[in-house]
């Protein structure tokens, strides 16, 4: 290692440390998942706080790995503080079919709340397997 510090500033300096400190981190907290196997997926809908808003709803993605015995539920955040649930990329991409949103739009209530409760259980096959 160079003991010449004034090769760059201060400002970039602290950036490119600050970047090298969070891969560092990512690295070893997201490595746990290497040679893990995906056994399962479920959402989860977080509970309405505005009773007056039946719109409100999000959806969080779990994702369910098992690594030598041990089970990991990693649910997927826009944060590390968990404000809200994110999106994962790198998959390939899928869509609802036509068909199935034109059932979905005549469906009544009960038939929505079952559905989604569904939808809330774990899977353990790819969903999109077969079609």
């Amino acid at each position: 290692m160079s003991d010449i510090k004034n090769d760059i500033s201060d400002r970039e300096r602290a950036a490119l440390t600050s970047h090298i400190f969070e891969m560092n981190y990512l690295s070893g907290y997201y490595g746990q998942l290497i040679g893990a196997t995906v056994v399962g997926i479920k959402m989860n809908i977080e509970e309405n706080p505005y009773p007056a808003d039946p719109l409100y709803a999000e959806v969080w993605p779990l994702i369910i790995f098992e690594k030598n015995g041990q089970e990991y539920r990693c649910e997927i955040s826009r944060d590390e503080e968990g404000n809200g649930p994110g999106f994962m990329f790198g998959l390939n991409q899928t869509t609802n079919s036509p068909d199935f949103m034109d059932a979905v739009h005549k469906f009544n209530k009960p038939e929505l709340l079952e559905l989604i409760n569904k939808l809330k259980q774990r899977v353990d096959e790819d969903p999109w397997k077969d079609k």
